[in-house]
C-alpha cells in the first residue's frame, strides 16, 4: 500500500528514522543551490506563508531496519544541517537546554535500552561518519574532508551558519524558535511511503522530473549490490566502469537510456518505466548479478562508440564507416540503438562497418516513409538485436535480409521520397549532399572535391520570403511547396546570401555556374513553378533509391519478398 501524506520537513525528521541506501550517490547539492533553499524558506518566513517544498519518496519494505530514502536526501540532509546550525546558536545565545531538546526531538533519539544515540537521518556509507560529526554536538575535531561530498557538506554548513547569524539579529532565541516551528509546520513536502523499491520507482517517475535517470540508477545499483553477496567489490567496479565509459557522453543522465536499450537487445523491449521491474524479475541470483554487472560495464563502451565517432572503438575503422556513425547521430534517431549495440558485442569491425552504412539507409527510409511509428521502429530493431545476440543473425548481410521485413522497400520509398517535405535545415541539407554524391557517381564526375554539406548552405528556390515577383505562387501553393525537397538545393553561404528572393532568372544565371551538379543542373528549367517542384523531386526521388539502398540484391530481395 502506498501512503501520501503532506507534512513540514522538520516534522518528517523529527517523527521518523530513515536511512539513505546504504550505496546511494553522495550528498551532491552545491553551495548556490544551498543558498536558493534557504532564500526560497526565508522569504516565505518573512511572508509568514506556507513553502512546498517538493516531494520525499520512502521504501518501507519489510525487515528493514528504517525507511529508505529515494528520492530527497539533498532536502533532508540540508533542513537537518539547519536544525543543528539553529540548536548550536542556542547553546551560542545561552540556552543549552533549549538546544539538546532540539537535538533530541529532530536529530537523534536515545536507545532507552542499550542508552546509545541514533540518528533521525543516516547518510549513504561514504558520507555518514562525516554528516554525523557534522550535525552532532562536538565539532571541534571534524575529521579530514576526504571526498568531494565531504567537502560538498562542509561548504552547505558554512553557508546555512553564515545565513542563519546574518538573519537572527539581536535577540535570537525569539527568532530560532519561530524558524524552528516554520520548518515543522510550513515548510511543506509530500511524503511518499511506498512498500518496494520498483513501486517507489514508479511513484518518482510520476511526482518528480528533475532526476529520473540518477534514481534508476541509484535503485539498480542498490539493487544489486544488495544480492552481490561476497561479489559486492566486484559489482561496484563494473558498476562505476559503466559510469565512466559514459561521463563523456552525458554520465548517470545517459544511464537509463543505454539500459534501456541494452536490455530492449538482450532480452526484450522495454520502457522506461517497466524497465527496473524487469530487470529485477530476471537478475536475481548472486552469479547473475555479476555477470549482468560485468556485461553492463563492457557494453557501456560500446554504446560511448555508438554516440561518438572519435571514440577509440572506430579507430581501425574506415573514414566512411566515421562518417556514417556520425551521420546516425546527426539524424535524431536512437531506435536502432539496440540492434547496434548487439552488433557491437557480437561481429567484427568489419561486419559493424557494414551494418552502420545499411543503418544510416534505412534510417533515412524510415524517416522519409515514417517507419509505422517510433515505438514500431525500436520493436523491430530491438528484435533484430536479440536474434544476434541469440546467434541467430552472423554477419550484416543477414541483418539486412530480416531487415526487408519493415525496412521500407524502393517502391514505396520512391513514392514517399516524391512528396516528401523537410523543415528541418541539417536534415534538408544532408539528403541534397547525398544527392548530389550519388549523381556524380552516375556522370561519372571528374573527381572534384567535394565540400562537406556543413560548409553549404539550403537554397529554397522558391523563397522562404517571397516578393511580388514570384506572381506564379498563390499562398497556398507557397506554403506547400517551399518545404519540398524539390524546392531546396545546396549553395555556397555567398551566393545564398546574395540570392535572397531574387526572381528564378536571376537565381537560374547563379545556380548554372555552381560546381555542384544537383545545383547547376537547374539552369535546365526555364521557369519554376508547382510543376517544375513536381519534377525534379520526382528526379530526385529516382537517385534517393539508388542512394539509400536496401543492402539485400535483387534477386536476394525477390526471393525473400516472395516468401
Amino acid at each position: 500500500m502506498t501512503d501520501f501524506e503532506l507534512r513540514g520537513v522538520a516534522d518528517v525528521l523529527k517523527q521518523k528514522r530513515l536511512a539513505v541506501p546504504v550505496h546511494q550517490r553522495p550528498f551532491s547539492w552545491q553551495a548556490i543551490e544551498v543558498q536558493e533553499f534557504l532564500d526560497d524558506i526565508g522569504a516565505a518566513f518573512e511572508r509568514k506563508e506556507e513553502y512546498f517544498l517538493g516531494t520525499i519518496v520512502l521504501i518501507t519494505e519489510s525487515g528493514a531496519q528504517f525507511p529508505q530514502v529515494i528520492d530527497g536526501q539533498q532536502r533532508l540532509a540540508t533542513g537537518a544541517l539547519v536544525l543543528a546550525g539553529v540548536a548550536d546558536m542556542f547553546s551560542a545565545a545561552g540556552d543549552p537546554e533549549r538546544a539538546n531538546n532540539l537535538r533530541m526531538q529532530y536529530l537523534v533519539s536515545m536507545d532507552i535500552e542499550s542508552g546509545v544515540l541514533t540518528p533521525h537521518l543516516t547518510l549513504s556509507a561514504g558520507d555518514e561518519p562525516f554528516f554525523r560529526r557534522l550535525t552532532g554536538e562536538d565539532r571541534g575535531s571534524l575529521p579530514a574532508v576526504t571526498l568531494d561530498s565531504h567537502k560538498r557538506l562542509l561548504e552547505a554548513d558554512s553557508t546555512i551558519r553564515g545565513w542563519l547569524s546574518a538573519r537572527a539579529g539581536s535577540e535570537p532565541i525569539p527568532w530560532l524558535g519561530r524558524l524552528t516551528t516554520f520548518l515543522t509546520d510550513l515548510v511543506k513536502v509530500i511524503l511518499v511511503e511506498v512498500p518496494d523499491d520498483a513501486n517507489g520507482y514508479l511513484i518518482f517517475e510520476t511526482l518528480n522530473d528533475r532526476g529520473l535517470d540518477l534514481s534508476i540508477a541509484d535503485l539498480l545499483k542498490n539493487y544489486l549490490l544488495g544480492r552481490a553477496g561476497h561479489d559486492t567489490q566486484s559489482v561496484l567496479n563494473h558498476w562505476t566502469a559503466a559510469l565512466t565509459a559514459l561521463a563523456a557522453y552525458g554520465g548517470e543522465n545517459l544511464f537509463s537510456t543505454y539500459l534501456r536499450h541494452y536490455w530492449s537487445s538482450m532480452y526484450q523491449l522495454a520502457r522506461e518505466k517497466e524497465l527496473y521491474r524487469a530487470i529485477k524479475g530476471r537478475i536475481t541470483s548472486q552469479t547473475s548479478v555479476l555477470d549482468f554487472a560485468q556485461d553492463l560495464a563492457q557494453n557501456s563502451s560500446y554504446y560511448a562508440a555508438i554516440l561518438s565517432p572519435e571514440h577509440e572503438y572506430w579507430a581501425a575503422a574506415s573514414p566512411e564507416a566515421q562518417d556514417a556513425v556520425r551521420t546516425l547521430g546527426s539524424l535524431g534517431l536512437q531506435q536502432y540503438r539496440p540492434l547496434l549495440l548487439a552488433a557491437m558485442a557480437h561481429f567484427t569491425l568489419s561486419e559493424v562497418q557494414k551494418l552502420v552504412r545499411h543503418l544510416v539507409n534505412w534510417n533515412v527510409r524510415l524517416l522519409v516513409v515514417g517507419g509505422g511509428g517510433g515505438g514500431v521502429m525500436e520493436r523491430r530493431y530491438a528484435e533484430l538485436g536479440q536474434a544476434l545476440r541469440h546467434g541467430e543473425l552472423k554477419s550484416a548481410s543477414e541483418v539486412a535480409e530480416r531487415a526487408v521485413a519493415f525496412v521500407p522497400g524502393d517502391t514505396v520509398f520512391h513514392s514517399s521520397f516524391t512528396e516528401a517535405s523537410v523543415s528541418t535545415v541539417t536534415l534538408a541539407r544532408y539528403y541534397l549532399h547525398q544527392l548530389e554524391v550519388q549523381l556524380r557517381r552516375e556522370r561519372r564526375h571528374p573527381d572534384q572535391e567535394l565540400v562537406p554539406s556543413g560548409k553549404l548552405t539550403l537554397e529554397h528556390i522558391f523563397p522562404e520570403k517571397p516578393l511580388s515577383n514570384w506572381p506564379q505562387f498563390t499562398d497556398e501553393d507557397g506554403k506547400a511547396s517551399v518545404n519540398r525537397l524539390g524546392n531546396m538545393t545546396l549553395l555556397a553561404h555567398k551566393a545564398n546570401s546574395e540570392l535572397k528572393s531574387a526572381p528564378f532568372e536571376e537565381k537560374r544565371r547563379s545556380y548554372a555556374s555552381s560546381s555542384l551538379l544537383i545545383t547547376s543542373e537547374l539552369k535546365a528549367f526555364s521557369a519554376w513553378d508547382t510543376g517544375s517542384i513536381e519534377q525534379r523531386q520526382k528526379a530526385l526521388a529516382n537517385l534517393a533509391v539508388k542512394a539509400w539502398p536496401m543492402g539485400v540484391g535483387k534477386r536476394k530481395l525477390a526471393k525473400l519478398n516472395s516468401a
